[in-house]
Formats: C-alpha cells, structure tokens, sequence
C-alpha cells in the first residue's frame, strides 16, 4: 500500500572523513541537489496539507506495519551482509518488532491525541473566553540515524513522525550499505517521495542534512557528532532531538549478586554484540563478591554460547575499523595494569574473518583506561567494585550522564535511593534494557546522552506544534489595556493584586 500524499558515537568530522571506505559509501548515493528537490517537494507537499486527518495518518502507520511484514527476509539478509553474521531472529526481533507494536499502540491512541486539550481560564475576569492546547504537525522532519540498529531506528521515530502528521526524510549511515539500500527500497515501496523518503550518502550528504532547515531534525549517534549536529541546525534554529548514547552502569546490590541478575546481564551485553546505546557499559559489583559474580559468569556463558568467537548467532563487529579499535581497548587495558579475564575453558582468539572478539571482563580498570574513556559497543565488559553503594552512586554522578541505568536490588528503599540520586535518559530496577520494549514510555537522554524524548505520546508531542488557542468571549478585563491607561486598568491590578 502506497500511502497518500496528495490530499490537500565521540568522533569529529574530520576523523570522519578520514575513515570513510570504499566499501562504506552507499552504491546509489543521493547528490546534494537531489536531496534539495526532495526537500523543497516535502515542503510544497506540506503546505497543500498542512494538517493531515486522523484517517490519512492511520492509513500511514499501517504502511509502515504492512512494510515491515513485508521485508522481514529482505531485514534479515541485510543485516548478515551487513555485519557478517546476523541470527535472523535478532534482527527480526531487535529491529521490526518494536516497530510494529509502537505503531499498533500510537493506531490505538491516536484520535485521543490529536484532540485539542482544554485548559483552564478565569472565568470571574474573562467570562466565557476559552483556551486549549492543538496539536499541529510542525513540517518536514529530518531523520540521521545511525549503523547499529539501521532499520529501528529509522522506523521507530517514523512512526511518531508521521502519527504527529508530519512527512520525513531518512539519511541512514553509509557503514551499513545494505542496509541502507534495502530501506530505501522498501520506503519507496510504501510511500511517495514527497510524504516519506530516504536519502543515501556519505560525510558530505550528512554535513548538508544537518545543515538544512527542517521542521525539527533528529540525530542518533556520539556526542562528538551530536554537538557538530546542534551546532548547524542553529544556524536555522532548528529543533533537534539527540539520542547520543554514553556508558550505560549496572549497578549490582550485595543482595543480588546471582544467577538471574548475571544472565540478564550477559544476555543483555551478547545482544548484538554490545552493539548498542543502551548496552550496560560497565558493571559495579560488591567488592567481597566479585569473584562470586565471575564464577557465575563463567558458568553461565557457557550454556548460551559454546563458544563465542565463531557461533553463529554471535553478531559481527560493524567493520575491520571497530574490530581493531576493541582489540586496541583490551590491550591498553592490559597494558595499563588491569586483569582480562575470559569465561571459557580456554582463551579465545580474535576471529577476524567474521569481525569478532572474545567476550571479555576488564577486572579493576582506571579511569585513563580506553575502555573507560569511551563508549565500548562491543563484548567488553569492565567490572569496578564498591564497599558502600554511596562509592557507586559517587563514581556515576561524577562522569557525563549515561543514557541509561540499571540497578539490581531487593531492597525497595536502596532502589529508591539509586533513582532519587543519580541521573540518566533511562532507567530499570532489576531490569536492563527492558524500559525501550515498552511504546507507552518516553526514550531519550539527558545532558552527554542526549535531549528530547520520542516513542508513543512523547514522540507525538515532539513532532508536534503544541499550539496555545485562546478565543476571547466576554471579559471583565475588556478594554483596559487601551490608552489612555486610566482607573480601569489600576482596578483590573488591584483586582489581581487583591489589593
């Protein structure tokens, strides 16, 4: 179905550049005056239909559940090309499904949402005036998402884009250019260029994506580039929306050092291959129980990979670049006094053939390590301890906000106290990662991590004018603001005043 349109991560652009591959660049890239066109035919497409209906806009996120459905083998066979090894029911799981149930619950709530919001009004000196909030799609939305989640995140916030009854242009990253290509496909298959599109390209493309002056403009990515983003949106004061990322702690109480608090740990960081945002970065451990936590790392591993460097549902590193920078990361750390430590029988080699390197913990590491210096995105796994949960909560506050936290505790009152004394974008009790499942709660950062929030009502009010209407009935206060300014407005203040 084609959906209506005619109804009336710490890396500066330079290093950027530099690190640009052949094999990385898009094979149909889009020139900067393409993008322009396509721009310039959203915007006139926007004004013939300013305010799309309530039908129009249910009619686009079925395309979108239609789409998904549709490609899900198309998903699945970029993803491997892509990252080498992708287990199909990752890349299905990890990248449609959150896409199809956030569509299903904003269909849901859709028609409550777009109503217009009544607020209050002081009836004793405006008589029957009334005021309400509309909600009124803001234009052209501007999408630069990032290689480790191509289709989530390109998908996800269309569904709040396009629900706010907004159109779109996608700029997905030239590191996954099958990816990139097969959604450009599969876009063009469900809507017109002048509702939804995507653009391919590389440094160049992107510079100017950001440059251009949309309606809003979200980007997904480091912090390095986010800032580069905000800086030239600025110059069309631009909105934006930044989800940038960060290293994410696990938090472990004394009470929770066991078997369920280490699998949903392990599990958690084997997920693409640690190749996410909201990954836990590094984990806190009572200091008497880190050897406990280890064993049980040991034990564990085991049984969900037999080994981990060469099994196929281990997700590759994205390229040859980010391989070497976490091999890079382990020897540093190395090298800097701390203890690697593997989880199998025997020591794993890096698999280079299919971009993959031993899952490994980083016992004890210091702040001047790499691996504490930056977003790891990979099967690494440092492990600090703490003798008071205030050392923890100390450690966390000191550092940039992460995206998210994570705390396992069967102490309601510590938990308590974890929430109320830190911050981050996100945050689970005896959870990790589970908060983004869920379409009915805002995702997002805070400071480092990111601004802005998108994903069900939250996404909808992002992309959306939150428009303040007042309409003017009968009014104690009529005419008192004209001059000549006399006793009528000196009885209005004294009114206010209650003098």
């Amino acid at each position: 179905m084609k959906a209506s349109t005619n109804s009336s991560r710490s890396t500066p652009a330079t290093q950027i550049e530099a690190e640009k591959t052949v094999d990385e660049r898009p094979s149909e890239s889009t020139t900067i005056d393409e993008l322009h066109s396509l721009f310039d035919a959203q915007k006139e497409a926007f004004r013939r239909n300013p305010y799309p209906s309530l039908k129009e806009r249910l009619e686009a996120l079925e395309a979108i559940e239609s789409m998904i459905r549709g490609h899900r083998k198309d998903v699945e066979a970029a993803l491997e090309a892509d990252f080498f090894t992708h287990p199909p029911q990752i890349s299905t799981a990890g990248e449609l499904l959150l896409v199809d149930t956030r569509s299903k619950y904003v269909r849901k709530n859709l028609e409550k949402w777009m109503k217009p919001e009544s607020r209050k009004i002081d009836h004793i000196a405006y008589g029957f005036s009334t005021g309400w909030v509309m909600y009124q799609p803001v234009g052209v939305v501007g999408n630069m998402t990032p290689w480790n989640v191509p289709f989530l995140a390109s998908l996800a916030p269309l569904v709040d884009i396009l629900a706010a009854g907004n159109r779109a242009i996608i700029k997905p990253s030239e590191m996954t250019p099958v990816s990139s290509a097969t959604l450009k496909e599969m876009v063009a298959k469900a809507f017109s260029p002048d509702y939804v599109t995507v653009v391919l390209g590389d440094v160049d493309l992107a510079q100017e994506f950001a440059r251009m002056p949309w309606d809003h403009l979200l980007y997904t990515g480091n912090p390095g580039v986010g800032k580069l983003v905000m800086k030239a949106a600025s110059d069309n004061l631009t909105p934006v929306t930044l989800e940038l990322g960060g290293k994410c702690p696990l938090i472990i109480d004394e009470d929770s050092v066991n078997k369920r608090t280490v699998s949903d740990f392990l599990a958690a960081k084997v997920f693409k291959n640690g190749q996410t945002c909201i990954a836990p970065d590094y984990v806190f451990v009572p200091e008497g129980q880190r050897d406990a936590f280890i064993s049980l790392c040991r034990r564990i591993m085991p049984s969900m990979f037999p080994s981990y460097t060469d099994h196929p549902q281990c997700v590759g590193i994205i390229n040859d670049r980010h391989l070497d920078r976490l091999v890079l990361y382990l020897d540093d750390a190395k090298q800097k006094g701390a203890n690697l430590v593997q989880l199998y029988s025997h020591d794993e080699q890096v698999n280079r053939q299919e971009r993959k390197v031993p899952f490994t913990l980083v016992l004890e590491p210091t702040d001047e390590m790499e691996v504490m210096k930056n977003e790891i995105f990979g099967p690494i796994a440092p492990v600090k301890t703490y003798r008071r949960i205030d050392e923890a909560i100390s450690y966390v506050n000191s550092h940039e906000r992460p995206l998210a936290l994570y705390f396992y505790t069967k102490d309601k009152h510590k938990g308590d106290r974890v929430l109320r004394e830190t911050y981050s974008g996100g945050a689970c009790l005896n959870a990790i990662q589970e908060h983004v499942l869920h379409p009915s709660m805002p995702f997002g950062g805070i400071g480092n991590s990111g601004m802005g929030r998108y994903n069900g009502y939250e996404g909808f009010k992002t992309f959306s004018n939150q428009r303040s209407v007042y309409q003017k009935r009968w009014s104690l206060f009529a005419g008192a603001f004209y001059p000549p300014y006399g006793k009528k407005l000196d009885r209005v203040i004294n009114f206010v005043l209650k003098e």
